[in-house]
């Protein structure tokens, strides 16, 4: 299995609690966990590992 290396180096924007998209976001989020609409941990760890070796196999080093 390839390595995967995290560039800590770089910051990462913290989003404004009071704009309106980040809020929407929120909002739709709580609502789908509400209705039931999760993915178990499982899923969410086996999905990462598809999307981390797409993007290796798209940016050859």
């Amino acid at each position: 299995m390839a390595e995967v290396y995290l560039d800590l180096t770089q910051e990462v924007p913290i989003p404004a609690y009071d704009d309106p998209e980040v809020l929407a976001a929120i909002n739709r989020g709580l609502k789908a966990s509400e209705e039931g609409r999760v993915v178990p941990i499982e899923e969410v760890r086996k999905l990462i590992a598809q999307w981390v070796s797409k993007s290796a196999s798209r940016n050859p080093r």
